[in-house]
Order: structure tokens, then sequence, then C-alpha cells
């Protein structure tokens, strides 16, 4: 999806406490993003990095800023909340797909050659930016390294990982730090007006992301999110798929299955143990894969998509997994290594 505006008033939240130091002086992101032209703002929350961006992409296009954030009153606020503003394209996976296509970037390149509508600066923000495509990615480098005008480009990224090195080398790159579990906590209580013990509640099923918990608090059964999550951590040692599965749709068991591997690769990556890494890796790309095909209208028979996935996540770590994994791509019409 290409879109104009911001997120429907999540822009301009008042900042957690953990994001003060980046936008909180004058060497801060905030201020430095006002004279840059491309930034990767990296996080382990595809939420956080989402939100912080569309932040930075308020606050260079308000009228009025203080300094440190949009001032939320302004015409060019206003319109960014509204999701009209014209100086502003955000670029995500559009639904049924599973990735950011070339076309996509084709037109987002359109957009930063035009002139502007309202001020005198432009803001391209690409989400989840990992999942462009590699000719997409490709597409994007020269406005990286030249964009026209006075544009600001913005990508947020939970899988740094998965970008090209060339995208990633054309960057400034913004690193926004973890939460403690205290500041988490209190921050999450505050903006859902709940106590603290619910609060750490949504947490947990989160795996300690606080904007992630916030985001999906309205659609969150917290007694069946917990079985979920704790029936991944305990695929090893199952003998069959857990009886918790069949009561997700199976869009619902792939999206929340895949954020759990996502939580994997990156800790295994970031710890480089690069060989199990690659495992979640290519496991992740058959579920998305999978994902992708449903999301694009396939039906499989819920009883053995389950079955099937069950069995694809459990030899995660055998010795033949990568044959299995790319058997696994053949039978979903793909060819090709499985990493």
């Amino acid at each position: 999806m290409t879109d104009q505006g911001g997120i429907e008033n999540t822009a301009f939240i008042t900042p957690p406490s953990w994001w003060e130091p980046l936008l909180g002086g004058a060497g801060c992101a905030a201020s430095t993003a006002m004279h840059g032209h491309a930034f990767l703002v990296t996080s382990e929350d595809g939420d956080e990095a989402s939100l912080f961006t569309q932040f930075l992409a308020a606050k260079r296009l308000c009228q009025h800023s203080d300094g440190t954030g949009p001032c939320g009153e302004c015409t060019s606020c206003r319109m960014f909340l509204q999701a009209t503003h014209g100086d502003f394209l955000m670029v995500r996976r559009q639904e049924g797909k599973t990735a950011i296509g070339i076309e996509q970037i084709r037109d987002a390149t359109r957009f930063v050659q035009q002139t502007t509508l309202y001020g005198d600066s432009k803001v391209l923000l690409v989400e989840a930016a990992e999942q462009m495509t590699l000719q997409a990615a490709n597409s994007l480098l020269k406005t990286l390294e030249e964009p026209a005008g006075n544009t600001l480009i913005l990508l947020a990224s939970s899988g740094i990982w998965r970008l090209p090195a060339t995208v990633r080398s054309r960057c400034q790159r913004i690193v926004l730090p973890q939460a403690s579990q205290s500041e988490a906590v209190s921050w999450l209580a505050q903006q859902l007006g709940c106590n603290t013990d619910d609060a750490a509640g949504r947490l947990s099923y989160t795996r300690n992301l606080p904007i992630a918990a916030w985001t999906t608090s309205d659609a969150t059964d917290l007694s069946l999110e917990s079985q979920v999550s704790r029936s991944f951590d305990d695929i090893s040692v199952q003998q069959a798929a857990p009886a918790v599965w069949s009561q997700l749709s199976s869009v619902g068991l792939l999206d929340r299955l895949l954020l759990w591997i996502e939580a994997q690769a990156r800790r295994q990556l970031s710890n480089n143990e690069r060989s199990d890494g690659a495992s979640w890796l290519a496991l992740h790309r058959c579920i998305a894969e999978l994902s992708g095909r449903v999301k694009g209208g396939a039906t499989p028979n819920q009883d053995i998509l389950m079955t099937e996935v069950y069995r694809l996540c459990r030899s995660r770590g055998h010795p033949a997994f990568d044959e299995l994994a790319t058997r696994f791509l053949s039978s979903l019409g793909i060819s090709g290594h499985s990493g």
C-alpha cells in the first residue's frame, strides 16, 4: 500500500521516556533528521520503528515545531493526522502481497521528484523496509543517494539484516533503545488507562515490546495469546500441532508465528549464531510465503495447514532442514534455495 498522511492520531502521542535521548538536544536524531536526507530507523519492534519515523516525518513537515516534535495544531499537522498531507508518502506492503514491489518504489520515486505542495519539504517513509524485494530495493538506491529537492527519506525496519548492504550503507542509522521493564509498564499503563498488572500482562504477550502491546491492545485476548505464545516456545517437545492453534484463523496463526520466528532470528543473529540464524530465516521465508498465499485467497484445509506448519517448525534445527524447507517452498510453486 502507498499512502498519504499519518496513522490516525498515534503519531503525536507523548514520546515515551526511552525516546528522550533521541529527541532532545542539538545532536539528537530528531534534530539531525532536519538536516540529513536518508535515515534507517531500526528497532526490535516494527510498530515502534514505524511510529518513530512518522513522528520525525510530522516534525519535519510541521509549520510550528517546538524543536523536539510536531505541534499537532498547524495546518500541516492536521493534514498529516487526517492522512491527507500531499508532501508525505508512506509505502508499505500491499494487502495480500508478501513483499513491497518495484512498482511501489517507482511510484515513490516519482513522488519525490514532484514539486512540493505546501512547504519546502517532502517526506518519503518506507515502513518495514526489509520487506522490499531486491529489485525494489535496488530501484531506491539512486533516490537514497541524491533525492530531488529538500526531501527526507525514512526507512523503518525491525529486520535490518534482511536489507541489502547497498541500502544500509546509503542511510544514516538511528537505533531505538530498548525500554526497561519499569519504563515500559509505566508508559503502557498510562496509555491504556489500566493498572500496572494488566499492563505487565499485555507487555508479556508482546515479549516486552511496549509499542506493539499498545497498538494491539484493542484486539488482544491475553489468555489466548499467552497460550499461543507458550505453544510456540514448546514446539520442540510437542508431539502434534498444539490444540490452541485451532482457535485461530489461518491468517492469525501465521501472522503470530512470523512474529515469533522474527524474534528468534534476531536473537540468534545478534549473538553471532549465524548458522542457527540462517535456519530461522529459512523457516521465516517458508511461513511468509504460505501466509502470502492464504492472504491472497488460497483456502487450505485448516487441519492440514496446522499439521504441515507444525512439522516444518519442529524440523528446524535438523541437519536436513534446508532440504525440507526447499521442498516446502516447491510445494507452494516456488523454486530456488530456501535461504
